[in-house]
């Protein structure tokens, strides 16, 4: 019910080393991920070129996948 009538963003850590971070707003939002070093992983970027970042520029309807660096 929050989900329908709240914010529609979510975060959510597994293990302490990895966070999913989901957008399912209509438009592009920055996201504040927790304290710490997050890698997006493949197919979110490449193994070659990794994005390391603390604030996720999610699209709209977007989803990705960090692991703590």
């Amino acid at each position: 019910d929050e989900w329908q009538n709240g914010p529609k963003l979510m975060q959510i850590l597994l293990s302490d080393r990895f966070l999913i971070a989901i957008n399912a707003t209509l438009e592009v939002t920055d996201i504040v991920l927790p304290e710490g070093e997050w890698r997006a992983v493949p197919p979110f970027a490449g193994e070659d070129n990794p994005v390391i970042t603390a604030v996720w520029q999610g699209p709209a309807h977007g989803l990705c996948v960090f692991q703590r660096g």
